[in-house]
Parts: structure tokens; sequence; C-alpha cells
């Protein structure tokens, strides 16, 4: 009878393992009672659309993630329950949420300066007046680099004198 008695009795590595659980719990409850005790929908909590979103599919994944660990407990594996496939479902929505607010944030292109930067990159120099016209096809003329700039002379550039 000593023996069975022995052989009843729960090793010590399993007693720790089983009091940290059991805190860390605790310390779960602690945390989401603030969340579980308020409304979502009420007027008191000012979250935007996207942020009620965000945390209602992070309260759910939390959930199913919570019930993964449950089904490990009882033996039972999860890559082969349905949990699985609700799980991946969070995640898709949670990429799309994810995409939706990156839209925001993306840089606008500001239309005018971008037509206003191209015509005033394609010039062609006029030979009659040497004055810089915008380009209405630049193929004609060939390039840029062989059009025939304005030649300055360097009295032109001599500071003038006050008298």
């Amino acid at each position: 009878m000593a023996d069975e008695k022995d052989d009843m009795q729960i090793p010590a590595e399993i007693i720790d393992k089983l009091q940290s659980f059991h805190q860390s719990l605790q310390n779960m409850k602690e945390i989401l009672t603030p969340l579980i005790t308020t409304n979502i929908n009420s007027s008191d909590v000012k979250l935007t659309p996207l942020d009620k979103g965000r945390l209602n599919l992070t309260s759910g994944y939390a959930l199913n993630s919570l019930f993964w660990m449950y089904l490990n407990t009882l033996g039972i594996n999860p890559k082969e329950h349905d949990i699985k496939r609700e799980l991946e479902r969070y995640k898709s929505f949670m990429q799309s949420v994810k995409e939706i607010s990156d839209k925001g944030k993306a840089p606008v292109l500001n239309k005018g300066a971008a037509k206003r930067f191209v015509r005033n990159a394609l010039w062609e120099a006029n030979d009659k007046n040497d004055v810089a016209a915008p380009s209405t096809n630049s193929c004609e003329k060939g390039s840029v680099r062989e059009q025939k700039r304005p030649h300055y002379s360097k009295d032109s550039f001599k500071k003038k004198r006050r008298h």
C-alpha cells in the first residue's frame, strides 16, 4: 500500500508548472477585467471604427488562441479541429484591416505638380529668341543634350559698377 501512495504523488516539477500556470491565469484575469466590464459600443469609449475593428479582431483571436490551448490540454490535436480554420480566418481579417490602415498612410500624388515637372523637364530652345518653350514632341528634334544651347558672353556675367 505504501508503494501505491508513492506512485500517486505528483512530481514537484509538475506542481511548480501548475502553480505558474495558475498564477498566469490570475494575471490574465486581472488584465482582462477592464476589457470585459466595458461596453465597447457605448458612447464613453472614444474609438475610431478602425480601432474598434482592431479591438474586436484581437479579442476574437485571443479567445480562439485560448481555446486552441484548451484543446491541447485535453489531448486533442487542434490542427485537425475547426479552430485552425477559424484562426486563419481571423488572420485574413487582420491582414485586411492592416491594408486599409496602410492606404491612409500612403502618399498622395499631386497631379498638377507632376504635370508641371514633366512639362518643364521636356523643354526645347527656340532659335528665334532663345526662350525655353514646352515641348510638344521631344522625339522630333532629338534629345535635350543634342539641342543647341544658348551662348552667353563673359561680359554678361561681369559685375556692374555703381557710379
